[in-house]
Parts: C-alpha cells; sequence; structure tokens
C-alpha cells in the first residue's frame, strides 16, 4: 500500500488531484509534515493504492492560528508622575492574531544600567491575567521610579509590549503642595492651621460662612486637581444626618454630598475628613470660630 498526499491553500488544486498539489507520490508512511505559515487555510487529501486499484479520501482543510500582535500600553502613560502606589495598569488588546489565552504583566523599579539592556527591561513578573488591566497588590515605594511592560500569549506565541516608565507620588510632597493651596483657595471661607510633623490640618471657620462653601472651593478649586489624578481619595466620617463613611473620589461625588446635606455651621461640631494616598492617612479637622 502507498498514498499519494495533495496538500494546498487551493481548493481546486486539490479536489481535481492536480498534481500541482500533489506533495507526496507512492509514499509508504503514514504521515507528512508539511510547511505552514501563521493565519492560513490550508487544504488536504491522500490517494490510497495497491495492486488493485485506488481509492480517494475526502478532501479536509484546517486553519492555522497566529501569535497575537502586540498590546498596547494604555495607563499610566509614559513618563507619568504622581502614580498611585497602588496602580491599576490598563492595555489594549492585540489588533491581530489569534486570540490571546492570557497576559503577563511585569513591573519593578528602573535601573538605568540594567533596563538599558536587550532584553532586561521589566523582567520581574507580578501576575497573569485574562483581562486587559491588572491592579497591583503590592504598595510600591513612594518618589520611585518603575518600568512595566506586558506580554500577551496564546498557543502559537508570545509577544511584548514596549516598555513604559512612571514615577510613584511623593506623599509629603503632595501634603505640603495640597495645604499650601488650600490656604490660597479658602481664604475668606476658613483659617487653616497645620501640623506637618503630625500630617494634621484644622480648618476654622468664620460666621455666616456654611460647609457648602468649603466644598464648593473644594470642587471648583485645588481639590478637584487631586481627584483627578486619583492622588487624594477623600474618606469623610462624623457627618451629621450621615451614617458610615463616604469615599469621595470625584467632583460629582461632592455635589452629590452637598445636595443631600447642606447646614450651616450653627451647632456643628468638629468634623473629620482623612486624605488617604494609598497606606497614608491626613487628619482634617472642621470646627466652628469661636
Amino acid at each position: 500500500m502507498t498514498y499519494d498526499v495533495y496538500f494546498s491553500v487551493n481548493q481546486t488544486l486539490v479536489n481535481t488531484l492536480d498534481i500541482a498539489a500533489r506533495v507526496a507520490i507512492e509514499q509508504i508512511g503514514l504521515t507528512y509534515t508539511p510547511v505552514l505559515v501563521p493565519n492560513q487555510t490550508y487544504y488536504w487529501r491522500v490517494v490510497a493504492k495497491n495492486d488493485w486499484g485506488t481509492n480517494q479520501g475526502a478532501v479536509r482543510n484546517f486553519t492555522t492560528g497566529e501569535a497575537p500582535s502586540a498590546p498596547a500600553l494604555v495607563s499610566p502613560a509614559n513618563g507619568a508622575t504622581r502614580v498611585s502606589l497602588l496602580p491599576d495598569l490598563d492595555w489594549d488588546e492585540p489588533v491581530s492574531g489569534s486570540p490571546v489565552t492570557f497576559y503577563s504583566v511585569y513591573l519593578n523599579t528602573y535601573d538605568v544600567i540594567t533596563s538599558s539592556r536587550i532584553g532586561r527591561a521589566a523582567t520581574t513578573l507580578i501576575g497573569t491575567t485574562t483581562a486587559t488591566e491588572f491592579s497591583c497588590s503590592a504598595t510600591l515605594t513612594e518618589d520611585t521610579e518603575y518600568e512595566w511592560k506586558v506580554k500577551a500569549e496564546n498557543g502559537f506565541g508570545s509577544i511584548d509590549s514596549v516598555t513604559w516608565r512612571f514615577t510613584t507620588v511623593d506623599t509629603t510632597e503632595i501634603t505640603e503642595e495640597f495645604l499650601d493651596e488650600a490656604v490660597s483657595y479658602l481664604t475668606g471661607i476658613a483659617t487653616l492651621t497645620t501640623n506637618h510633623t503630625t500630617d494634621e490640618a484644622t480648618f476654622t471657620f468664620a460666621p455666616p460662612q456654611t460647609f457648602r462653601d468649603f466644598f464648593d472651593a473644594l470642587k471648583n478649586g485645588f481639590l478637584g486637581t487631586y481627584l483627578i489624578d486619583s492622588v487624594f481619595p477623600i474618606k469623610m466620617t462624623g457627618i451629621p444626618g450621615i451614617s458610615g463613611e463616604i469615599l469621595l473620589e470625584d467632583a460629582d461625588q461632592i455635589e452629590t454630598l452637598l445636595s443631600i446635606w447642606n447646614p450651616s455651621l450653627s451647632g456643628m461640631g468638629p468634623l473629620t475628613i482623612k486624605f488617604t494616598p494609598d497606606e497614608v492617612t491626613y487628619n482634617v479637622w472642621f470646627v466652628q470660630a469661636p
């Protein structure tokens, strides 16, 4: 028993047993290993022969897969500063290739000597995911430059993204800047006194100013910048008429709070707001002027 093998990207040639598609003639073995290219459909059939005649097998086909193209990093942007100590890493899925099986995420501190060598940038694996985002579970070091990349992988291969770098927030610098800007924006609404040793600040209001005046200043002024950058999420506790803790992460949430609670200062006790860049907490007290 021998076999003729027909194999081609042209289905008609295989259907008609055209000699142009015949890749093996009177082969004794039961396997044939073709050279394939990615993302291509192939057609094939086998004709069996012996002394009593021939028999044609059915035409079959298959399509080869392809390694993914490189994922495109999105956030944190390359060169970003004041990045959270627990950042979310985001990227776009590859635009071509077979579906990604999983992504490997690499992140480590940037070293100008080591990272400049080919293949040595961002070599520390911090996790894998099937999504196009990854949340760091280990707190990063303040005011430190990091590099990161993502590898897309499937059954046909893998490819790395470009390597990007970012610098984490310096919470000491942010705190000083925040308090300095607060003095400017709150002039005429409240008097600010600070203790930079304990990172505590006290706003003393001059009646008849209300908390809405204060929060309008926050929303329209300096605080909006910190919220948008996700550097200063704010946790509020001790709000009269509102139980539990409220987390403010954008200006719209400040407006929502004001829409349901807008008392004057009269009879108001201390209110605590915690400015919380990641692991660090800053206590801010609001009191009525004596």
